[in-house]
């Protein structure tokens, strides 16, 4: 338990955490964590889009399957993902490889 709360205070010291409505076009390229509820979500073929507190977010299926948790993300789960903000078509949307409830 100890070594689990290390590590999380590890990641959230060495990131921004950032909850939607701080969220930004300078944003762009950079690794952020991501605070927020989940508004929906849909599992294709392995990879999980979510979207958090109306902003898009994807956990492609190999990280997915990696870290197992996403796939029981309900719509009400309040979730931190740890990713990178990227232009989707013209959209800003968050890659993300690590996820917690």
């Amino acid at each position: 338990m100890i070594a689990v709360v290390g590590l999380l205070v590890q990641v959230f010291s060495s990131e921004s955490l950032v909850t939607v409505d701080r969220l930004s076009p300078d944003l762009l390229g950079k690794e952020i964590l991501l605070k927020g509820e989940i508004t929906s979500k849909r599992v294709n073929d392995g990879h999980v889009f979510l979207s958090v507190n109306g902003f898009s977010a994807v956990i492609f299926e190999r990280d997915a399957k990696r870290i197992r948790t996403p796939y029981f993300f309900l719509v009400g789960d309040h979730v931190v993902l740890r990713g990178k903000i990227v232009d989707y078509d013209g959209e800003l949307e968050l890659v993300a490889w690590e996820a917690w409830v």
